[in-house]
């Protein structure tokens, strides 16, 4: 269809002519099933004798509804939200005339009005005026046809207007080019649906001609492959065709239709299109010759990866295909005289080859000369440079299985400086990652090249960015790199010993120097820390190399990154604890603790980060000699003496204890005497900012915790110490004893520490280390008493859940037995929800002996926290079942839901907890299930999934997770019903008629609820429901019986 053809279209005559329609008396009846097929909902309006509407009913987005008409008659849709009339088919009318009778009930479907490309040029330029009326004058079109661009109607009188119809002509042509050129994703979106892709191509095709400037986007070809993929064959092969013979006959336009084409080839199966595959390796030679002759080379080499890509499918996908004949196809355009030798070109040759398994070692040589030629950018948007840069990427596996290293290294530092610019390295990662297959043979062959040069360019960026006194650092980056990345048939012993040796010579960073202005350097370290890729899928030598890369460049590193490059280290190090422990003790002393202070200052300036700190600790439990450890630990002391601040102290201390408290079992020896000196000095200091203590001041606190983790450290090193002097151990044992004191007291009072305003996080803290001094001290069972138990509440989970793995059966059971009835409710309830919630099922269990008092805790509980209860139903029902409190548990957890579906609409919470609980009420509860509770079940059931309803009405963001989660919650209590399908029968009728609106989300549940009503229930839904649910009803009933069918 030609522009001038189309210009006339139902946009226009409704602006211009305003056609009135009225309906026709007659007797003949016509039934007719209306279908909302849009995303609105439409008023369905009757156009009476007069010509006016006559609205008759709202039909919502994919409602159905069955009406009796007359022929003559006619129809309209509506959008509510804006007026817009909407369209019929078949027909695509925006009034439905019905012209005959139909034998059987007609079919129609309401459907959103499609614009075609004029109305969209129309309503861009309307927009345009309303942002601006000056705005057009912009555009590339006469300055007569600007004159008139006011508004819509001056628009559609000029194409009205015969005399100026070359010149509306010429205005949309022009225009149509700019709007093109410069169209949004909505407006694309809206152009392409439903057959407007025929108008877009033709204008593209007019346009390239008659506009010389013109030049489609790449949003425009993208919108088009998402066409192209699903066109039929012989529409592909005709497309084919007509841009073939035009690349063949023009000088203009050619760019445009060279991307077309290679798009639609893109994106259509050659090896089932034969008759094209054979026009391709036929004409398209020819086209190559005749672009390079009037020099259009860029577009020639468009046309080269044209004939790859039909000349490598066939060798790649087909075992039938005809080498010979595929490599003179290509050779054609090798002997051409007009053929330009240029690195793309040379990169496609190289590509046929593979594929066709010639050898190719002349083409690669030649391809490396020719690297500086695709830097040149002689082209507007699709230049040499990027599209030999996205073949090269796309071919990536195929080059580097092929290459030799040097060469390999070239073509992945033209792709690394190529994304290092464009600000996305991380996609060429995933793409190495895609062609390397993790496989031992592909990670020499393409990870471990890759992992090279990235690393060496971050070492040039170092030396780029320091001194030269400073730039050592490089240097053993690309020394690393050299040793450990080189490809080798090296023993494992072999490489382990050449790793010791290079960390032996490990070259500490200046502190001082921060790289994070380079862009180049910041996007590398994300990319080496692991951000994009998963560390454990490395080769070994490649972890141990970017273990040494990281741990030398810490200090050069800014704080945007330093917790992740932090945290990549240890994740390298938990995969072989072992390995990286023996290289950090290949480090000289005297740098490795140099290394920890600038570490622990690096950490302390990092927002105190906890993962320094625990890298510190690793650094020191490296080495098992007694002596290395306290010389290192003595460091650590007097860098935290010499700052000032009480919080950086603690900070630098912290590790040191936490050192101390992992290898104290291990030090039952008597070679400790220089430890034990150390591990009192540490005490010492730390209890010295412990006195006087205070309750108030969570400094101390802290500091407190950690004189209680270095006690006992200390208390058996003196054991195993004979140099130990008798005054020493006296101390020791003093501390210890105020120590019981302390924790007994704050166990067993903690409400004090609350007076004092200890706040809970702290506090929470300051017990736990209290529970775990005394069951260190072996005093569990004095805690296992309702004493200390009424204090759970302030304790966190894993407190509890420490001492409840930590306590026997016996001991429990006894606590359970001496239940104290006078405590309040709200202290029982957090042991028993922790116990209900233990992994060990004999201690979960022991809950049946109290079931009573439990009821009568979380009847009190459920009036200020019913969303903690419904969780604790939860993991009490499965014990309950079968026991004689059975019946009141899952009486009162429908209870709770009742008293609270209210709520339910506004906390997705409360909603995840409603469906679990109504789950396993029925799973569980299975003897309590009677009539009454039915009845229950089904005004619960309808409540939930109304709320649920209600609930994505009113969010303005919905998870597709939760509603999927909620949806399938609900087809499993659907199920459970089913079970009891004896029972459930009876209300199912009244579950789906409550239920027909909701059922977006509940189809799958009321399927199963379907399955329960027989023919009789049947008959009394369809009879008794009003119209709108009756036609929900039977699109229900028909979707049953088709899934029916299939099982």
């Amino acid at each position: 269809m030609s522009l001038k053809e189309s210009r006339i279209n139902s946009f226009i005559l409704e602006e211009i002519f305003a056609p009135r329609y009225k309906s026709i008396r007659s007797v003949q009846e016509v039934n007719i099933r209306f279908i909302n097929n849009s995303r609105d909902t439409v008023d369905l309006c009757w156009i009476d004798f007069q010509g006016n509407l006559v609205r008759y009913l709202k039909l919502g987005s994919h409602e159905v509804v069955k009406l009796t008409t007359f022929t003559g008659h006619c129809w309209i849709a509506r959008f509510i939200r804006n007026g817009a009339a909407a369209q019929f088919l078949p027909g695509r009318n925006e009034v439905f005339v019905i012209t005959t009778p139909f034998l059987h009930t007609a079919v129609v479907f309401i459907i959103q009005k499609v614009p075609t490309l004029f109305e969209a040029v129309v309503e861009h330029i309307g927009e345009l005026l309303h942002e601006n009326q000056y705005a057009p004058h912009r555009l590339p079109i006469p300055e007569l046809v600007k004159a008139r661009l006011y508004n819509k109607q001056e628009i559609c009188s000029i194409l009205k207007d015969v005399n100026n119809e070359e010149k509306a002509l010429l205005f949309l042509r022009k225009f149509c080019a700019y709007f093109l050129e410069h169209l949004k994703v909505k407006q694309l979106a809206e152009i392409f649906v439903n057959g407007q892709i025929d108008l877009c191509l033709q204008a593209v095709s007019d346009l390239s001609v008659e506009c010389s400037d013109f030049e489609i986007n790449e949003i425009f070809l993208t919108y088009l492959r998402k066409e192209f993929v699903v066109m039929s064959f012989s529409t592909v092969y005709n497309y084919a065709k007509k841009w073939i013979d035009f690349l063949l006959q023009n000088t203009s336009g050619i760019r445009n239709h060279c991307l077309l084409l290679k798009q639609l080839i893109c994106c259509t199966n050659l090896l089932q299109n034969k008759q094209l595959l054979l026009l391709l390796h036929e004409i398209l030679p020819q086209i190559y010759h005749r672009l390079c002759c009037i020099k259009q080379y860029s577009m020639a080499l468009v046309i080269a990866e044209i004939i790859f890509y039909a000349v490598a499918l066939p060798t790649t996908y087909s075992d039938d295909y005809d080498r010979e004949a595929l490599w003179n196809v290509w050779n054609k355009l090798l002997l051409s005289k007009e053929c330009v030798r240029s690195a793309h070109f040379n990169l496609c040759t190289v590509l046929v080859m593979s594929s066709l398994d010639l050898d190719c070692a002349e083409h690669i040589q030649s391809l490396e000369n020719s690297f500086n030629d695709f830097e040149k950018n002689d082209d507007f948007s699709f230049n040499l440079r990027k599209q030999f840069l996205v073949l090269l990427e796309a071919n990536l596996g195929v080059l580097l299985s092929r290459c030799q290293p040097t060469q390999s290294e070239k073509l992945l530092n033209i792709l690394i400086t190529f994304h290092l610019e464009n600000n996305d390295l991380h996609l060429l990662m995933q793409s190495i990652f895609r062609y390397s297959g993790l496989a031992e043979i592909c990670a020499c062959k393409i990870l471990q090249p890759f992992f090279r040069c990235l690393l060496w360019n971050l070492s040039l960026f170092i030396d780029e960015n320091s001194s030269q006194q400073e730039g050592n650092i490089g240097i053993w980056i690309r020394k690393i790199v050299m040793e450990i990345l080189s490809i080798s048939d090296k023993s494992y012993e072999d490489e382990l010993k050449s790793w010791n040796m290079i960390m032996s010579e490990f070259i500490l960073a200046p502190h001082h120097m921060l790289l994070s202005d380079d862009k180049r350097f910041c996007q590398t370290m994300q990319l080496i820390c692991g951000k994009k890729f998963s560390l454990k899928t490395l080769p070994i030598s490649l972890r141990v190399t970017l273990f040494c890369v990281l741990i030398s460049l810490i200090p050069y590193i800014s704080s945007e990154i330093f917790e992740i490059a932090i945290e990549s280290i240890l994740s390298i190090m938990r995969l072989d604890a072992k390995l990286f422990r023996n290289l950090i003790n290949s480090c000289k002393e005297k740098i490795l603790k140099k290394y920890i202070k600038i570490l622990l200052r690096s950490g302390c300036s990092n927002n105190n980060s906890k993962n320094a700190q625990i890298l510190v600790k690793e650094f020191l439990l490296s080495n098992c000699n007694h002596d290395t450890l306290a010389l290192k630990c003595d460091v650590i002391l007097k860098a935290a003496l010499q700052r000032t601040l009480v919080e950086e102290q603690y900070y630098f201390l912290k590790p040191l204890c936490d050192t101390f408290s992992e290898i104290h079992y291990e030090t039952n020896t008597e070679e400790n005497s220089t430890l034990r000196i150390c591990a009192e000095e540490i005490f010492r200091h730390v209890y010295g900012l412990v006195s006087p203590l205070d309750y108030r001041n969570a400094m101390k606190m802290a500091f407190f915790e950690l004189s209680l983790s270095m006690l006992p450290v200390v208390e058996i090193l003196q054991k195993s110490d004979k140099t130990a002097t008798e005054k020493e151990i006296k101390s020791i044992a003093k501390h210890v004893k105020i120590a019981d004191e302390l924790c007994k007291t704050l166990c067993k009072h903690p409400e004090r520490l609350i007076e004092f305003g200890v706040i809970s996080e702290p506090l929470s803290q300051l017990l736990r280390t209290s529970i775990l001094w005394m069951v260190r001290r072996g005093k569990l069972e004095r805690i296992v008493s309702w004493k200390y138990v009424r204090y759970f509440e302030l304790y966190d989970d894993t407190t509890v859940n420490e001492i409840i793995s930590i306590a026997s059966v016996d001991m429990l059971k006894s606590l359970l037995y001496s239940s104290w009835h006078d405590l309040h409710a709200s202290k029982k309830f957090t042991f028993y929800f922790a116990l209900a919630k233990h992994q060990n099922e004999d201690k979960r269990k022991l809950l049946s002996i109290v079931l009573k008092d439990i009821l009568e805790v979380i009847v009190d509980i459920a009036g200020t926290n019913y969303l903690i209860v419904a969780g604790f139903l939860q993991h009490i029902l499965p014990i309950v079942t079968g026991n004689a409190y059975e019946r009141d548990f899952i009486s009162f957890a429908l209870a709770l839901l009742a008293a609270n579906y209210e709520s339910l609409s506004s906390d997705s919470i409360a909603l995840r907890n409603a469906v679990s609980l109504l789950l396993d009420c029925l799973r569980f509860g299975a003897h309590s299930v009677i009539n009454d509770q039915c009845s229950f079940y089904m005004n619960l059931f309808v409540c939930v999934g109304r709320a649920i309803q209600k609930y994505v009405n009113n969010a303005s963001v919905v998870s597709p997770q939760l509603i999927r989660h909620l949806s399938y919650g609900l087809a499993k209590v659907a199920h459970e019903m089913v079970k009891h399908e004896r029972s459930f029968s009876r209300v199912a009728p009244f579950i789906i008629s409550e239920c027909l609106e909701d059922t977006k989300y509940l189809s799958l549940a009321l399927f199963r609820i379907f399955s329960m009503c027989d023919r009789h229930s049947i008959a009394l839904l369809t009879t008794n429901l009003p119209l709108l649910q009756k036609t929900r009803f039977a699109n229900l009933s028909l979707q049953f019986k088709k899934i029916k069918m299939v099982v």
